[in-house]
């Protein structure tokens, strides 16, 4: 009875941890988990795709050998946000930053990193979400050139038309009736 007892216990954990590590895939943000030494513990699927590695390759490794995170035109690497992590506090992972993947390629990401603490309130490790915002980072980019192309296309003719009105309002081209120089004057 014992037995059976201690198989289905067995059978229900496995069960839970199939359900939990198919949630952990489905998510669609990359979650790295570390023990308190820093050793990565779980890595889904989303994450193991922005490092370019397989999940076999990344347990049990350090977090700050594995996971390589950069500022935009940086080779400096950035560990503050987990430093921070580890010592208990969480953090919004600082912008314009840059993972590094195996190959070498460096894609921009988003997220936060925060503590893992037991029900005695004493760490256990941390947890990293991160997710791809090379889509925004080059929408935002197009954004501004629009902007500044069409900026520049409509400030050259408004230049054209503010010095006619100028060379009219100052008399050059005859004088005005009072309500021709009011319009004129309201277009200025």
């Amino acid at each position: 009875n014992v037995l059976e007892d201690v198989e289905v216990s067995k059978r229900d954990i496995e069960i839970e941890q199939r359900q939990l590590s198919a949630i952990l895939d489905s998510i669609g943000d990359g979650l790295i988990s570390t023990d308190s030494d820093g050793r990565i513990i779980l890595c889904n699927a989303a994450a193991t795709r922005l490092l370019g590695r397989e999940a076999k390759t990344v347990i049990g490794t350090l977090i700050d050998t594995s996971v390589m995170l950069f500022l935009e035109d940086s080779d400096v690497l950035q560990t503050d946000a987990m430093s921070r992590a580890f010592s208990g506090i969480g953090a919004k992972l600082p912008d314009r930053l840059m993972l590094q993947r195996k190959d070498g390629a460096r894609v921009h990401v988003a997220g936060t990193v925060a503590p893992l603490k037991d029900e005695r309130d004493q760490l256990n490790g941390i947890v990293l979400a991160v997710r791809d915002v090379t889509i925004e980072r080059e929408v935002d980019r197009q954004k501004s050139n629009f902007i500044a192309v069409a900026s520049h296309q409509l400030r050259t003719p408004l230049s054209a038309v503010r010095w006619f009105l100028d060379l009219l309002l100052g008399g050059d081209a005859g004088a005005l009736k009072p309500q021709q120089r009011e319009f004129l004057t309201d277009v200025h």
